[in-house]
């Protein structure tokens, strides 16, 4: 399975399916120079939106026999009906069981895509999970179809269905999987499954403290997109230095990730403005990518579930009394659970 665009379902994808031998329209010239073409525009964000009609051409070079040119068209596709439409042209033109799987993946996810989050669409939501069952039917290893079968079947409400798709995810998935955290989680919890949750990613701060957001401990969480030459982000400085005061002692992080290329301008930058809480720099984009930024500042709270509930651009924003309401709840709800341990002891 080829890594998946969508970034909530970035780090679902398992593996790369390849053909044992070389199709016969591989030498093709033209092939080549069209494939050629449509790699790189993909590869070009300012010319993506050209990328599909090159994969398209490469494919009919080929005779419509190109699992890699329908792969790019999924890819290249910002619409998920027309992801949809190409995954099933894919399906039918497929000839082995690993290919035909691939097909009914990428259907399933689109589908979901296709189908929402908060207000769902059950007959899409079960159109998913019907091509996701396809799919696992025909390649039992690919684990990336268990993940999104236990959303689409967590979204139906059919819980207990859901849990043991997520359990399955979890057993076959390589244990450093990204995803790994939050399938246990789900396959204990479904109903997480239905809430937005941030990206599964896991950061070492300078300090060395590492972090996953799918394990924090019932912690809250601030995430702080920011950078040193952003002026609003300056400006924005004393209202994080304040929170990082308020909510001291309590089941609360802020974690800043800065987008600096120069590390000794960040490292200068973060001791004479006496930044003391958890500090990271995103070297290669991957984090603010991951969740989507395209400003700065940016700000989003992941409350103690690990549900992603408020997400704020720019200053002047309104985010302590959200802070306030949720690490009461987690102070609450820590507090109860300590009390109960107790009561068992």
């Amino acid at each position: 399975m080829l890594p998946l665009r969508s970034a909530s379902l970035l780090f679902v994808a398992s593996s790369v399916g390849v053909a044992a031998t070389a199709p016969a329209y591989s030498p093709n010239t033209a092939f080549q120079k069209a494939s050629a073409e449509a790699m790189t525009l993909e590869h070009q964000p300012e010319n993506r939106t050209f990328a599909k009609d090159a994969w398209r051409k490469a494919n009919s070079i080929a005779g419509g026999h190109c699992m890699e040119c329908y792969n790019g068209m999924i890819r290249s596709s910002d619409d998920p009906k027309d992801a949809v439409k190409f995954a099933i042209e894919m399906e039918a033109a497929a000839e082995t069981p690993v290919d035909k799987s691939t097909a009914e993946f990428y259907q399933g996810q689109n589908l979901l895509r296709q189908a929402g989050t908060d207000k769902p669409k059950p007959s899409l939501l079960k159109a998913a999970h019907a091509a996701l069952a396809k799919s696992i039917a025909n390649d039992a290893d690919d684990y990336g179809a268990y993940f999104l079968d236990g959303k689409a079947l967590a979204l139906l409400n059919r819980n207990t269905e859901a849990s043991a798709a997520f359990q399955e995810f979890a057993r076959r998935a390589p244990k450093n999987h990204a995803l790994q955290t939050r399938a246990q989680n789900f396959a204990e919890h479904p109903e997480l499954a239905r809430m937005k949750m941030a990206p599964p990613v896991v950061v070492t701060t300078a300090a060395g403290k590492r972090f996953n957001l799918d394990n924090m401990d019932g912690r809250v969480v601030l995430i702080d997109f920011w950078a040193t030459w952003c002026g609003p982000c300056n400006r924005e400085l004393p209202h994080i230095q304040k929170l990082a005061k308020m909510f001291a002692g309590q089941p609360f992080e802020i974690i800043s990730v800065s987008s600096d290329r120069d590390v000794t301008k960040w490292q200068s930058f973060i001791d004479s403005h006496a930044m003391t809480w958890n500090q990271y720099r995103d070297v290669d984009g991957s984090i603010g990518k991951a969740f989507a930024v395209n400003a700065i500042p940016h700000y989003f709270i992941i409350d103690s579930d690990g549900a992603l509930t408020s997400e704020d651009i720019g200053t002047d924003t309104n985010i302590d009394a959200k802070l306030k309401k949720l690490v009461k709840h987690a102070a609450d709800s820590g507090a109860k659970s300590a009390s109960e341990i107790a009561s068992l002891q």
